[in-house]
Order: structure tokens, then sequence, then C-alpha cells
């Protein structure tokens, strides 16, 4: 019983031993010739063809033989020949003569062989041994019709019949079993070489990420330093270092594009139309300060920006507009971004007009890029979002000429000592203003316009995460968190967005107890962020009204003044357009005027510039007929 036992075993491990495919083929081979051997051999003992059985005996001996040898020595090629000198040429031969000749079935192994021989050899061997084969096989079978007596007829019809029907039977299921062994094992070895592919493609994503959050920290200090240094020298160290930075972080996006074209081929393949002169774009976030600080980034690129607070708004304007790009941002409250990235690729289905969807996410985890361009997004941007990291994927859809910043438009200078004063105050609160001002591209006034955005959301917010608090709803705590996450993160408010970030990463594992026990600490950081915010703010409006008195007065006419307003409005520019509503709110003194005047900044501070430039139209009517000049309107 051991000796079974052990031969059993080692028969499984024979079988199931990893080798390369060829090996693996002769054994299929090898052991379905054996078989096929012995099933003949007792087929011909049994019609009474004793020479026939004797061969195919011989056969499965032989069979054996080679299959011990191949194993032993590893030479498959020495084994294939020998098969085909042997078994296919040789012992198919002699029963063909034994076996009825063409009245028989070794015409049907005949074929198996050829087939077989397609699976053993490549190349200049394959024609080689096809050739061969099949010159030979037509001379056996031309010498069995010239010397009939050459060949042992079956004795009765009825047993031409079973040899021919056992012959079909048998060497039809070794071709298939064959074949299919074949297309099994190349089915694994692909799936095998799809694994690693994946694998080196996750590497590669991975490594990439990793070397982009130093690289981009380098850079955010060196556009610091680039800023506030005085020095020569230093200012061109730093350029020289923004130069070799940035050439660096092209290598690690072409890294990242290559490992990502090794799962999606062809979605970096992007047809940008060079001749379009326009193009407009949405950008869909429930973040009212994420859609003002991604518009600014845009508000100095010839690209018309719409804006939409929810997927159902969203919906709302593609029904009314055209648009070549749509930036969607991913979490929002009721429908997710992806819900409405996947509503929209439905009724394209129904359109044929495909609109690029690039998803914006504070997500910057490992494979993160290459898991949401599978789910149908055609890009990924990380918040907080940077106009380089903007301008890398828009110019994919849309002329470069369209995207690049109009040449003329600069931001205001800060002198280095007022930057250093509010970065102290704030500093105090737990606010970083170095840290928050990357994330505004080193804009100023956009930061101080955040921080202005971030203490209006403050009440609101507030009074939704009291209400959430206390009908327990933990869903809705967690997305408020993930709101205030985000915003606290634009501003450079450190110790808020790691509590936010503790937090929501709580609320999403349902760890109730652990968001509620820290609620209280979050409320008392947030009130200490908010206090610092109108610190800084109070200092900057006295800073403002000192500088306001020792400037020359703006000598233009109102209406000069509304105009120029009117076109910073049609052209996105919300700074300039605010700076200009200051100096046209002191000189009017109608109130219903000044009313006018309070909605169009209140408008423009929430990026409506559709109807701030709208109100603009009558503000500009009213001042110039009521001024006994000609009616414009």
């Amino acid at each position: 019983m051991k000796t079974l036992s052990s031969l059993k075993n080692s028969f499984i491990h024979y079988l199931t031993k990893k080798e390369d495919l060829d090996r693996k083929l002769f054994k299929v081979l090898g052991i379905a010739g054996v078989i096929v051997s012995l099933i003949a051999s007792v087929q011909s003992l049994i019609i009474g063809i004793i020479d026939g059985g004797l061969i195919n005996i011989a056969a499965a001996i032989l069979s054996v033989a080679l299959l011990y040898f191949v194993d032993r020595t590893g030479k498959y090629f020495l084994g294939y020949i020998i098969t085909v000198i042997t078994v296919f040429m040789g012992l198919f031969a002699g029963l063909f003569f034994e076996m009825g000749g063409m009245n028989g079935s070794m015409i049907s192994f005949f074929a198996f062989s050829l087939a077989f021989s397609f699976l053993m050899f490549k190349g200049w061997t394959l024609f080689i041994v096809e050739v061969t084969e099949i010159i030979f096989y037509s001379f056996v079978c031309y010498y069995s019709i010239q010397f009939p007596e050459s060949v042992t007829p079956f004795e009765t019809a009825s047993d031409r019949f079973t040899d021919q029907v056992m012959g079909m039977i048998l060497s039809g299921i070794g071709i298939g079993l064959i074949f299919l062994f074949y297309i099994k094992e190349h089915r694994k070895q692909q799936k095998i070489a799809e694994e690693a592919s994946q694998g080196k493609s996750r590497f590669l994503a991975q490594m990439s990420h990793e070397l982009r959050t130093p690289l981009n920290l380098i850079m955010g200090l060196n556009e610091l330093i680039m800023m506030e240094s005085d020095n020569d020298q230093i200012s061109e160290y730093a350029a020289n270092a923004e130069d070799a930075s940035r050439n660096l972080l092209k290598m690690v996006d072409k890294l990242l594009e290559y490992s990502h074209s090794e799962i999606f081929s062809g979605e970096s393949q992007t047809y940008v139309p060079e001749d379009m002169n326009e193009a407009r774009i949405l950008i869909v976030d429930d973040n009212s300060m994420n859609l003002s600080v991604v518009k600014h980034l845009l508000d100095r690129s010839l690209l018309s920006v719409d804006t939409a607070g929810s997927a159902d708004k969203c919906y709302e304007m593609l029904k009314h507009n055209k648009y070549q790009l749509i930036l969607m941002d991913y979490m929002m409250p009721g429908t997710n971004g992806l819900e409405a990235m996947e509503h929209i690729r439905m009724f394209e289905r129904k359109t044929g007009h495909h609109i690029p969807i690039i998803v914006l996410t504070a997500d910057v985890s490992p494979g993160i890029r290459e898991t949401l361009i599978q789910k149908g997004f055609d890009g990924y941007i990380s918040k907080p979002v940077s106009f380089n990291d903007l301008e890398r994927c828009l110019t994919r859809y849309i002329p470069k000429k369209l995207v690049d910043r109009r040449l003329g438009i600069t931001a205001i200078t800060v002198p280095n000592d007022q930057i250093d004063h509010y970065s102290e105050i704030l500093e105090g609160y737990d606010v970083f203003l170095k840290e928050g001002i990357k994330f505004a591209s080193g804009d100023f006034d956009l930061y101080t316009n955040v921080l202005k955005y971030f203490l209006e959301n403050a009440d609101p917010l507030s009074e939704q995460l009291k209400s959430a608090q206390n009908k327990g709803d933990l869903k809705q705590l967690t997305t408020i968190l993930h709101s205030l996450k985000g915003n606290s993160k634009n501003i450079g408010a450190t110790e808020l967005y790691e509590l936010c970030r503790r937090m929501e990463k709580h609320g999403r594992a349902s760890d109730k107890e652990f968001v509620y026990s820290g609620l209280g600490l979050l409320t008392t950081e947030w009130n200490r962020v908010c206090d610092g915010i109108r610190a800084c703010l109070a200092e900057l409006e006295k800073t403002k009204k000192n500088d306001q008195g020792s400037e020359v007065e703006d000598t233009r006419k109102t209406t000069e003044l509304i105009g120029s307003l009117k076109t910073y409005l049609d052209n996105n520019e919300q700074i300039p357009a605010l700076r200009i509503l200051e100096v046209i709110e002191s000189r009017l003194s109608a109130e219903t005027s000044k009313e006018m005047v309070h909605m169009i900044k209140k408008y423009t501070a929430s990026i409506d510039f559709e109807n701030a430039a709208e109100l603009t139209d009558k503000l500009l009517c009213e001042e110039s007929n009521g001024r006994d000049q000609d009616p414009i309107c």
C-alpha cells in the first residue's frame, strides 16, 4: 500500500510541478500518447490484429521512456525530435500498414501528428518538420496504393468500421485536449504577465506619488524664497532651483503617465483642437471657498468659467450650455462626484458627445488616480488646487493659448515686512500664512479673500454642525468635517486641518464615540482660528486706510470707473473689481446706488460675475442718466 501511495504522490508531483510551457506540453503529449496507444492496443487485440496491438504497446512503452528521458535531462526539444521520428513517422507508419492502410484509422493519426507539430516547434524548425511529415505521409499513402500487398486488410467490414470510428474519436479527443491545455496554459501565463504589469504600475504610481510630495514642498518653499528675497544672487539661485525642480517634476509626471497607460492604454492620448478660439468650463463643488479659489486661479486665463454648487445644478447648466471640460469635486453631500460623473456618462451614451471630467479630491493615497480614472473620470487633480496642476491637466483638452495666463495682469505686491507682520498675527492663532499662501499660488490678495470666505462660512457651517450633532447624524457630521478640513488647509490652519482629518477618518469608520468626544476641542480650535482671521483682517483694514490716505486720488469720472468695473467683471477679474468697487462706493451719495454697489460687491465676492455684471449695467445707466447726460439705457 505504501508503494502505491508513494507512486501516486510521485505522479501527482510530476504533473503539478512548476515548469515552462514547452516541457509541460511534452508531458501532455507523452501521457496522451500512452493512453491512446494502450486503448488502441486493446482495440487491435479485440478485433484480432495481433501485430497492431503489439506495436501500440511498444508505442506506449516508448512514450513512457521519452517522458522519463525529458524529465531527467530537460532536453524537451530533443524529445520532440525523437517523438516525430520514432512515434509519428515510425510507429504510425507501421500501424498504418498493419491496420488497413487507407481503409484504417491511421490517417486520422497522421493529421494528429501534423497538428501537434505546430505546437512543438517554432520558426524554420517548424517549417522543416511539417514539410518532412507531409512528404513522408504522402509517400506512405502512395506506396500503400501502388503496393496493396504491403497492407494487412481487415477481416470484416465491421472490424474496419470499428477501427475507423475509434481512430476518429481518439485522434479528435487527443487533438482537442492538447489544444485545450495549450490555451489554458497560455491564459494562465497571460494572467501572470498582467498581474506583474499591474504590480509594476502600482509601484510606479506609488513611487511617483512619494516623489511628488516632497518635490512640491521644495518648490513651494523655493517659491517663497523668490518672493521674499531681496538679494539678487539668492534670487538667481532660487530661479535655477525652480527650473531644476520643474524639470524633475515633468519627469515624475511622465513616469506617472507611463504607469497609468500600462493599465489604461490610450487615456493619455488626447486630441486638443488647436483652432479652438474660446473654451468654457464648469467647476462643480459644494464648497463656495473651493469654487472661489479655483475660479480665481483661472481668472487670468482666456477661459470662460461657470460654477455649480451641486450635482443637480450641474445637470441644469449642462442642459443650457456647451462645455469643453468639467472640474468635478469628488466628495459632495447628496449626489457625490462619482455618481454625478456616471449620470453624465449615461446621458452622453444617448447623445454621443463626450465631455472630459476631471475629478478634484483631497485623497492623495497611492493608486487613487488610477482607481478614479478606471471608474470613468478623464483626469485627476489633488486638493488644494494649484494653477500649475490645473494648467497641466487642462492643456490636455484645451489649447494652451487659452489656458496660459494673460499678459499685463499682475497681482499687487505686498511688502515683506507687512507679510511678516500678518504672518506673526495669524501664527498666534495656529494659522500659518506661508503655508496657506502656497495654495493661492503666492497671490496675497487671493489669500486674504480666502480668509474672508472662511470667516463668512464659519457661522453657517457651525450651525450645520450643531444641527447634525443634535440629530445624531454621523454621516452629515462627517461631510461637514470634510468640508471644514479642505477650508482649513486652504488658509494654512494646520492644527484645525489635522483635527478635522482625524475625526473625518473615524466618522467614515462609524466611530461615533471618537467623533463626538472630539467636537468640543474642534469647536475651540475653530473659534481660535476665526479670532486670528478677524485680528489679521482688522490689521489689513487699518493698513489699507493708512495707504489710501497717502494715495493719489483717482480723477476718473464715476461712469468711467463703472465702465472699468464692467470690463473686470466680464473678464472674471475678481480682485481688481473689488478694489474699484471700494472707490465707486466712496463716490456715491444716493442710497439706491449704494445698495446696488453693495449687491455688486456681494455677487463679486461669491464669484457670481454674471449677476454682478448685469447689476453694473443698471448702475451705469442710473449714474449716466442722473448727471444730465444723454440717456444710455
